[in-house]
Order: C-alpha cells, then structure tokens, then sequence
C-alpha cells in the first residue's frame, strides 16, 4: 500500500504550481494529462512527460503554453489498484489542509467517471483542479460523489454495493476504532459505504461527513424504522406546519426524515388547494427555511442532499433559490427558472421538494 508519505511528496511538489491555471476538462482523442508528447487541443499546446513514482505508480505531468512557455497545469497519476490508495487524500472525499493550503479530493464524479478522483487546491474563494488519480476498473466499487465548485461540498450516491441500511441505532464515530462519536445512525436509515474498514468497523460518508460505524449492524437491505420513533406517531403536523398528514407515503418519508435529520427546521407545508397540481395532489411538501436571507446554505444542504438521494425517497424534482433539478434532466444539473415576482414563488424562503406517487 501506498504510504501516507505520498500524499505529502505529491502535495509539496505541486502546490506552489496549482494557482496558475485552471483548466477545463480537455475534450480530444488523445488524453493529454496520461499521453507523453505534445500536443495541440482547442488550439492550445500541450506538453506531459511521464516517469516512474514508485514500484507501483507512474505520475505524469502535464504543461500548456501561456506567454510564449509552458506553465504547470496538473498531475495526473495513472491507473492502479484503489486498495493501494486508500489512505491517501488524494484519493479520499473531502477537504484537507497542506502547507498551509485548503484542498477538496472528490472521486467517481460526472467529470471523472467511475475509475478516477480529482483534487483542487482553494485560491481566493475559487477551487482551482491540481490533479488527477486513475484506478484500474473494477478493483474496487465506490459511491459516486457530486462536487459543487461554488460552496465546496460533497454528496455521495450509493451503488448496489455501497449502499445500507442500519438495523438498529449505533453510534457515528470519528474515527476507528470507536471513542468520540458524532450522532447516531438510526434503525432503517440508509448510508452509503466506502469499502475501507478497520476492525470491526467499517467507514461511511453520511450527511456531507465521513465517519465509522459497527459492520455487524448494516444491511444490504432496507429494514422498517422502530414502530416506536416518536416521528412515526400521531400527526405531522408540528408547530404550525399543515397539510403533512394529507401527502403521499414519498412525501411523507421526505418529511419524517427532515423532522428527524434537520432540527432547524420548524415548519413545513404540504397538501393545499393550488393553481398547480402538485400540493392537492399530495406529492409536494415545502420546507420553510427560518430567517431564509441569512440561511441561504441550510436550504442549499437541504436541497443538495435530498437530490443525491432521490432514488431513496422517491424524489421527482426539487425547486429551490429560483432554480429546478429533475430527475428527467438530471444531466443538466440545477437549471435557473425566470423570476415570479416574490420570494416565496421564486423558492427564496423554503426548498419544494416532489415526489412521485408511491
């Protein structure tokens, strides 16, 4: 396995490079961060030479003419078995510190694929992309992450084989192997795997964060929450939220989980009379964001997490901050929607989440 040294060498080699240029993902034949040579993409010139790491690893280089020379544009490790990247952080979700510099590693992306993970090094308030590891396919199954370059957050998606579920309530650690923990992971709650365990535990990524959990208490199959959360009896309806007790069981599963997971919110709103179809029909529910002009980020986490999770909870589309995502166009990413004249109908004051019909 790699030692942890690496990710140190590899980050004291290219973080004084990392800020002068931010390169878009080069679109031609011929990939010009693992191909020795030069060449010529979109009308610019390229130059990678490509040298041994280590016994196991090739690190290419990869330069593109600006002013006359060529300047540092990223690394670019090529294709090894993940097993012998596991602790480093260049191959790791998430943000870490290295001389003195913020770095977000996020793996198995649109931009990347399934086989890749791509670091960035923070200048200013922008994420500039350093370099690129490659995994042989197959060597090991890996949720798929989405990286918002404006906030620098993380989501995961699990696989077949990376998600499960909690067959009872067992605590989040920081880290292996126990002590500190951080919450709970509750009976039924889905969660998706990394495939690094230590001992008797095994690491998630949850809720934006990774932490460690029991492997004895998850299953690879969905189990029903205790007849005995609170959240399951009686109405919905809490303080003075209305019309939750009315939605569909998607909805309702959307709503019991933000009851349980977001304790800042205090109000929601479901089944109404409307001009459009989807609150009298039950397959909506609003979520009021609390002093929403300062609160911007809570309803972009609430809005980013329920659209990693979609598939779980039924999810159709989510309207927030005057823009949609679709699980119909979910390519497209969040796309912007004409102004209608408010706050509240330019979703500015709460997340829309909808459903399908259970």
């Amino acid at each position: 396995m790699l030692k942890h040294a690496l990710t140190t060498l590899a980050v004291a080699a290219i973080a004084v490079a990392a800020a002068v240029v931010a390169p878009a993902h080069a679109e031609a034949k011929v990939n010009v961060y693992i191909t020795p040579g030069r060449h010529v993409v979109d009308g610019r010139e390229w130059k990678t030479t490509c040298d041994p790491y280590d016994a196991n690893i090739t690190r290419c280089r990869a330069e593109i003419k600006s002013g006359g020379k060529f300047v540092f544009n990223n690394l670019a490790y090529l294709a090894a078995d993940r097993k012998l990247w596991f602790d480093n952080t260049l191959a790791r979700p998430g943000t870490f510190t290295s001389g003195g510099r913020e770095w977000l590693t996020s793996c198995n992306d649109d931009w990347t694929g399934a086989s890749a993970c791509r670091s960035f090094i923070k200048s200013g308030s922008k994420w500039l992309f350093n370099n690129i590891v490659y995994f042989t396919p197959g060597t090991v199954d890996y949720p798929k992450f989405a990286f918002n370059q404006s906030t620098g957050k993380l989501t995961a998606t699990g696989t077949p084989t990376t998600r499960r579920w909690a067959m009872a309530s067992m605590p989040l650690y920081y880290a292996p192997p126990g002590g500190s923990a951080s919450g709970n992971l509750a009976k039924g709650e889905a969660t998706v795997i990394t495939q690094r365990t230590n001992g008797p535990l095994s690491e998630v990524f949850h809720k934006g964060a990774f932490r460690w959990v029991q492997t004895s208490a998850l299953l690879t199959e969905g189990v029903e929450p205790p007849k005995e959360d609170p959240v399951d009896q009686g109405s919905l309806n809490h303080g003075s939220s209305s019309g939750l007790d009315q939605v569909n069981a998607n909805t309702k599963k959307v709503v019991r989980h933000i009851w349980a997971n977001f304790p800042q919110i205090k109000t929601m709103y479901g089944w109404r009379r409307d001009v459009t179809p989807d609150h009298p029909a039950g397959r909506a529910v609003d979520v009021m964001l609390p002093n929403y002009k300062s609160n911007k980020a809570l309803g972009r986490e609430i809005a980013d997490y329920y659209r990693a999770n979609a598939s779980e909870f039924g999810i159709s589309y989510i309207i927030f901050d005057q823009k949609i995502w679709s699980v119909a166009r979910n390519k497209e990413g969040w796309r912007a929607m004409s102004n209608r004249g408010g706050d509240t109908a330019n979703h500015l004051d709460h997340v829309h989440v909808n459903t399908y019909d259970a």
